[in-house]
């Protein structure tokens, strides 16, 4: 006889072809669902038809997630990460989720979400930081879904290209700067201005 922690613990494992399909409105509530996604949840397309798309939302995933993928596509941008998903019957999958903003005439009018198989690889790596995120207590946090750090090092990472180039450019004329400012010497700052238009002429 199964408990209901078995059921808690029992993992779907998803086969390497299938590919989970859906979509929402503007504010997650589920508009289609393909035939794949009825079967691996469990739920019936008529129960899912307008619910909200945390139906399937798992206890275990961190509330950053979530915040994070909804922060990315309301900016008009994809979103990729590993998810941990839990069907109607108890247990829970993994996936490797995209979303993306659904767009039409310029306007966006609803998401679309393509999941498929999370890789063991892919759910070792994310179990402990869902964990130490859901505790409060990790130095790392999710931007666009990527991993990175909640130092200084890791929100230059975050900033986009031209900016992290122009960042980097800063740093190196602040330190010629102080290694020249003894001789004298405008080198550093006519460097600087060199540095910032080669940036300009590549468009970074």
């Amino acid at each position: 006889m199964s408990t209901l922690s078995d059921q808690n613990q029992h993992e779907t494992v998803l086969d390497d072809h299938i590919t989970l399909m859906s979509t929402t409105d503007l504010n997650s509530y589920i508009t289609h669902v393909n035939d794949a996604f009825v079967k691996i949840s469990g739920y019936s397309r008529e129960e899912m038809h307008g619910q909200p798309h945390n139906l399937v939302r798992h206890a275990d995933m961190p509330k950053a997630a979530f915040a994070d993928m909804w922060h990315t596509l309301q900016q008009g941008e994809p979103w990729t990460g590993i998810v941990k998903n839990r069907p109607k019957s108890g247990g829970h999958y993994w996936v490797r989720a995209n979303a993306i903003p659904q767009v039409r005439n310029g306007k966006t009018i609803g998401y679309m979400s393509i999941r498929t198989k999370a890789s063991p690889q892919e759910v070792e790596a994310v179990e402990p930081l869902y964990q130490a995120l859901r505790e409060n207590r990790s130095n790392k946090r999710l931007h666009k879904g990527r991993v990175i750090s909640k130092r200084w090092w890791g929100k230059l990472s975050a900033m986009p290209l031209r900016w992290r180039v122009r960042s980097v450019m800063l740093g190196l004329y602040l330190l010629l700067a102080g290694s020249l400012f003894a001789l004298n010497a405008p080198f550093a700052a006519v460097l600087a201005s060199a540095l910032f238009a080669a940036a300009d002429d590549t468009g970074v």
